[in-house]
């Protein structure tokens, strides 16, 4: 009966335990490098959520415009994200939002704002990077991110 017992809390223990869930991670889509006239480059990278079954016809994705220096540090980013509809004949954009993410002290952000027109989101934000108390430059980032009738991200 010992025995019995220990097996069975045995494999109550086993049964009992936890096991780590791994979130999905979105997929990326593409990367492009633009070289920029200071030596730096900016990086633009879509990636789709994952998608938990496509009878739903509902495709979220994200565009991401980095700011790098010539040392390949990011200086800020700013993130688009939509959600669309598609049906194979049109798509449509329901949401979208920007967040920045500065990580350098020299730059700041001035100003931002996101929309929605047809299958596309879109997204805009001015950075201002300063020296000394001044602001010295100025960057208008615009990102557009758009869905294609059969639910393809670009």
């Amino acid at each position: 009966m010992k025995k019995l017992f220990a097996l069975f809390t045995a494999c109550f223990l086993i049964l009992a335990v936890p096991l780590p869930v791994y979130a999905q991670q979105p997929e990326i889509i593409s990367t492009e490098i633009i070289p920029q006239a200071d030596g730096g480059v900016l990086e633009i990278t879509l990636t789709q959520d994952p998608v938990s079954t496509r009878a739903t016809q509902t495709k979220s994705g994200t565009k991401t415009v980095s700011k790098k220096n010539a040392s390949g540090q990011v200086m800020w980013s700013a993130s688009l994200k939509g959600t669309f509809t598609y049906d194979g004949k049109k798509a449509t954009c329901t949401s979208s939002s920007i967040t920045v993410n500065i990580r350098a002290t020299s730059w700041k952000l001035s100003s931002k704002s996101a929309g929605k027109t047809g299958n596309k989101a879109t997204g805009k934000v001015v950075m201002k990077q300063y020296y000394q108390g001044q602001a010295t430059h100025t960057e208008t980032q615009s990102i557009t991110l758009s869905c294609s009738p059969s639910g393809a991200l670009s």
